[in-house]
């Protein structure tokens, strides 16, 4: 089973009657695998202006919730974030021929609709830690047995080293005392 390709679609049309649109959204965001995202939740509040040239701004105030495991002993660890969207986005020109001046900051969009859910993701992209720790005091897992040391112990040496590792230490010489 495919899963549908998340929208925040906009219709700008509406934004011209009234020059501005107020826009709430909570959901769950979808994160791709390589943010390590466990889960995440995002309230959002803001309005979408426009703006002289058919351009348009968003400005937004965000409170995102994330679950993302610990990086020493995998642990799910919940992490409010908050973060300010501010943006601008443009009609795209129709005739692309003439040497017009191009707003290089702005996102473009066809036919009075636009999507911001990806907007918002990169705003969202660049607030996630890199590193996440679940406390000062996290021992992580053994890496013997992969047990998290945290809440339970195991009669593996602290010295040892797991098989798979062993051609890793071949890359470093060992130093003569």
């Amino acid at each position: 089973m495919k899963k549908s390709k998340q929208t925040f679609i906009i219709d700008t049309e509406s934004i011209l009657l009234n020059s501005s649109l107020d826009i709430e959204l909570n959901t769950t965001i979808d994160m791709p695998l390589e943010y390590d995202v466990l889960k995440a939740y995002i309230q959002l509040n803001g309005t979408i202006n426009r703006l002289p040239n058919e351009k348009y701004a968003i400005k937004a105030e965000a409170n995102l919730s994330l679950t993302m495991p610990c990086s020493l002993c995998l642990t799910g660890v919940s992490l409010p974030i908050q973060f300010s969207i501010i943006e601008h986005f443009v009609t795209k020109p129709q005739d692309t021929t003439q040497n017009k001046e191009t707003d290089l900051d702005a996102i473009y969009f066809d036919n009075h609709m636009v999507d911001i859910l990806p907007i918002i993701l990169s705003f969202v992209f660049i607030n996630i830690p890199m590193k996440v720790v679940c406390g000062d005091n996290c021992k992580g897992l053994c890496v013997k047995c992969g047990i998290n040391l945290n809440g339970f112990s195991c009669d593996c040496k602290g010295d040892e080293l797991n098989e798979v590792f062993t051609s890793v230490l071949e890359l470093f010489p060992k130093e003569n005392n």
